[in-house]
């Protein structure tokens, strides 16, 4: 009976690592290295914007890549894959749209269904922005909005999931708490423990010109398990990549923000005390970090911008925010402001710091804006597979 047991266990730890794995709209690969790092096998990504392609190859290089629009694209020769999962982007769904389109944001949505019909996938997984959950078939498919800072993104982000995939139990809470069945719910992660060690280190540099680093490698999923990931390699301490400032220095950031202050640019503010905000496909540029006392700012602006606390998630960071004039994103550290880094944008979704972001400094925040935090990716392709 045992070794009848044992050789079922076996076939089943086989199928698993058989399983292939498609990313539509793949980006930067946020949704295939959660799949990734809990084992499953990522044969292909497929988007049609050149500046993620050497992104997504370099921390997926077990992959292949095809630039390439979907629509000109044949589903019939894509069916050695078991599970497709991606993001269509729909920019007519998002909340900063004023006269969306919901005919014209269907489009690749249904072109992504499409796909999920002709191959027939064994679990198949949508991500969007909430308000598309409006316009989605009424097929018999999971439709859910999940906020990814109940599984350990230190960020508040509401995302609809869509498909026939397994709805992993939350991990996380407002205050650590005991479901009725027992589970034990971890507090929210912090902005202070997703960047606090980065923080600290570029203030320096950002203040006085000082270069110095060591710090333990930022390694969410790693956290998650408690014990290494199949896939994850860590990288020694000094070695973390994408730290680069936006500004080179205190005088240059203030004068920007007097130029948009007085141009009434809508800011988004966050602190270390809180999850992230949102971080979404709008970010052109960088948020900007508060990190020195002034009082010279618009007492009213102040009201309607609350400054976010260090104890709590981050609010949603949208990619919009991230474009040098149009709005920005605050962080409180005593008031003296200054950018984000792309390496802070990317532990704030949950990307581990051995995965590196190549092209413009725009480019790279707008890939992390796209994608799905690695983390939330983990956490589904986990509950799929204690199901096979």
């Amino acid at each position: 009976m045992h070794g009848k047991n044992l050789r079922r266990n076996e076939r089943i730890r086989g199928e698993n690592q058989k399983m292939n794995v498609l990313d539509l709209f793949c980006g930067a690969g946020g949704f295939s290295h959660g799949f990734q790092q809990a084992g499953f096998k990522i044969k292909y990504g497929i988007d049609y914007d050149k500046r993620v392609k050497k992104t997504y190859e370099h921390n997926h290089p077990n992959a292949e890549f095809i630039l390439s629009d979907i629509k000109e694209l044949n589903p019939n020769d894509f069916k050695n894959v078991d599970i497709i999962i991606g993001s269509p982007p729909c920019p007519e769904f998002s909340q900063a749209k004023r006269n969306p389109n919901p005919q014209k944001g269907m489009l690749l949505v249904n072109e992504f269904l499409k796909w999920i019909n002709i191959i027939k996938p064994k679990f198949w997984i949508g991500e969007n922005v909430p308000n598309l959950i409006k316009y989605l078939p009424q097929n018999n498919f999971r439709k859910k909005i999940i906020d990814c800072v109940n599984y350990g993104v230190p960020q508040f982000r509401k995302r609809v999931f869509f498909g026939n995939y397994i709805l992993p139990e939350p991990t996380h809470a407002r205050v650590p708490t005991v479901t009725l069945v027992g589970k034990k719910l971890k507090k929210w992660v912090t902005v202070q423990e997703a960047i606090g060690d980065l923080i600290e280190h570029i203030n320096k540099i950002f203040l006085t010109d000082q270069f110095g680093y060591d710090t333990k490698p930022h390694t969410p999923i790693y956290d998650a398990t408690k014990r290494p990931s199949r896939t994850l390699t860590v990288i020694p301490p000094r070695q973390i990549m994408n730290l680069e400032m936006t500004d080179s220095s205190q005088e240059s950031m203030q004068r920007k923000l007097n130029c948009k202050f007085g141009m009434q640019t809508r800011y988004n503010n966050f602190s270390l005390d809180k999850p992230s905000i949102t971080i979404t496909d709008m970010h052109g540029d960088a948020p900007i970090v508060e990190i020195k006392t002034k009082d010279s700012f618009d007492k009213t602006w102040l009201k309607k911008h609350p400054v976010h606390k260090v104890d709590r998630p981050a609010y949603t960071l949208r990619a919009r925010e991230m474009r040098g004039c149009n709005s920005n994103c605050f962080l409180e550290m005593d008031k003296i402001y200054r950018r984000l880094t792309i390496r802070e944008c990317a532990r704030l979704q949950s990307f581990p710091d051995d995965f590196i972001f190549f092209g413009s400094k725009s480019a790279c925040y707008r890939m992390i804006g796209n994608a799905v935090p690695p983390l939330m990716s983990w956490h589904l392709a986990k509950a799929i597979k204690e199901v096979i």
